[in-house]
This record gives C-alpha cells, structure tokens and sequence, in this order.
C-alpha cells in the first residue's frame, strides 16, 4: 500500500527520445502522458509512467531519479541496443 513506502527510487531507463515504440502504447498507457510523438516517431517515457502509476496508487512521498539512459551509456545493459545478449541490469533494494 502506499502510505507504508516511505521513498521510491527510480532507476536508469532508456531516454524517452531514444525509446521508440508502437501504436498499441497509447491504448496501454496514453492516460499517463508518458506516450509522445517526437519528430514523427512514438516515444515512451518510463520515468513518467512510473510516476503516472505511484499517483494513482496515491504515493507522496519522495521520488528519486537516475537520469542515466541505458540506451546511450555503455556502463548499463539495453536489450532494445543488443535483444541477442545474455546480460542484464539488476536492482537491489535495502530496506532499513
């Protein structure tokens, strides 16, 4: 529930302006204004979704953003940049 998280962190992701995807997000996710049309491609805005859903679960607690792009930025793994590699990004949580 929400009010028992006490901060969300959201990790790297790809860049929306990187992130290109099909018509069937808008129907999946065009309530959250995180689908957008970027020099006549469809983008996705992960962190913004994320954020979209965290306010409908009535979270209002902090939010911190790793505005890394694992798309761009070698030191993380994409699938979208290599779907043949066997490697992965992991996140770890510590609850104290």
């Amino acid at each position: 529930e929400a009010e028992s998280i006490r901060c969300v962190a959201l990790g790297p992701s790809a860049d929306p302006s990187l992130y290109e995807v099909g018509e069937e997000f808008e129907e999946y996710f065009g309530e959250s204004g995180a689908v957008a049309i970027v020099n006549g491609k469809r983008t996705f805005d992960l962190h913004r979704e994320a954020k979209f859903q965290l306010e409908k679960a009535q979270y209002q607690g902090p939010i911190d953003e790793v505005s890394c792009c694992t798309m761009s930025d070698s030191s993380y793994y994409s699938h979208r940049c290599n779907p043949e590699g066997r490697r992965r990004n992991y996140t770890v949580a510590i609850f104290l």
